[in-house]
């Protein structure tokens, strides 16, 4: 009996055209091996993507505290413009403040909030797999190929859960960007005021 399979080895480099001759046992030995060498690429992908994920929420937060230190910067600049705080309190609508000032507090206020939310994103994010299910699995004597099936689909599992904390992560930084450039046209109406 002769089979013919493609071959990966847990390894897309080596993909390689493979021919079986033998028993039909030893063919099951094969497309065994087959199977334990997609379930492992699988999980090599999956587990690449959560490494991934990880970087790519080191990288929001660290553009939240960029967006935080531009609105900052942006407030302490037009303030050292404005010189003194007379156009805060030139016709008070709320508080005794200006219009422009109250709303010029508030832009300022949900730019820092909102870039101090992707700081502290609220939302359960998992990147390492259960070390304890692997040995859950040798006591059991399961199969190898089962067991890596398994991590593989919990590590897809976290991958969809944490794309939808990361995308609120990345709104709320939007957000922060936003209300940090806001700033600009309200300082520039106290400034000509």
């Amino acid at each position: 009996m002769t089979m013919e399979f493609f071959s990966w080895g847990g390894d897309l480099r080596r993909y390689k055209k493979v021919q079986v001759r033998g028993s039909s046992r030893g063919g099951a030995r094969f497309i065994e091996q087959e199977v334990e060498d997609l379930t492992r690429l699988a999980f090599d992908i999956a587990f690449s993507q959560l490494a991934g994920q990880k970087e790519d929420l080191r990288n929001r937060r660290n553009q939240a505290t960029f967006s935080g230190a531009v609105s900052s910067l942006i407030a302490s600049v037009f303030a050292s413009l404005l010189g003194s705080k007379e156009a805060f309190f030139r016709d008070p609508v709320f508080l005794g403040f200006s219009l422009e000032g109250v709303l010029l507090l508030l832009v300022f206020t949900a730019s820092l909030v909102f870039a101090i939310r992707v700081q502290t994103a609220l939302g359960k994010v998992n990147f390492e797999l259960s070390s304890r299910r692997i040995l859950w699995a040798v006591e059991q004597k399961r199969r190898r190929s089962t067991e890596i099936k398994f991590l593989a689909e919990e590590a897809e599992r976290f991958f969809d859960e944490n794309e939808r904390v990361i995308a609120s992560v990345t709104g709320d930084l939007w957000w922060s960007l936003v209300f940090s450039f806001a700033q600009i046209p309200l300082w520039v109406m106290l400034l000509i005021k």
